[in-house]
């Protein structure tokens, strides 16, 4: 998870990398709460929004300049944003584990997805960013 600490100098990426991170944390606190169920149908429903808006606000700067791999970085978009809408149904269906769950993903996918995807396309915005 250290890599969403690491500032991309694209303020609203940077923005939404924070909003996640907090996010995550808040999860992680979530877990020593006695009465789980109202806090754990909130979180779910912040980090699918903050989600799907960073990967709006993202894939619209990328489309802005002309990013040659748009299509595989929206799948990926799309493929977390599948998991989490997984992961709220099996919690409507009483899932026991979600928190846990989540915590997986989110920490898989951070690693994974800023590590590859992010990191091609942050450079390829840098470099276009820096150029207007």
């Amino acid at each position: 998870m250290d890599r969403l600490n690491e500032k991309t100098g694209i303020d609203s990426i940077d923005k939404h990398h924070e909003r996640l991170f907090g996010l995550k944390m808040m999860l992680e606190k979530i877990e020593t709460e006695k009465d789980t169920n109202e806090a754990l149908k909130m979180m779910l429903y912040k980090i699918s929004f903050s989600a799907e808006n960073y990967f709006q606000d993202e894939e619209l700067l990328l489309k802005t300049h002309k990013y040659h791999n748009l299509g595989n970085h929206k799948k990926h978009h799309n493929w977390l944003l599948d998991e989490i809408r997984q992961i709220q149904n099996q919690y409507i269906n009483g899932a026991t584990d979600t928190i846990d769950t989540l915590k997986k993903l989110m920490d898989t996918w951070f690693e994974q997805h800023l590590s590859n995807y992010d990191k091609e396309a942050l450079e390829f915005l840098q470099k276009h960013l820096q150029k207007s």
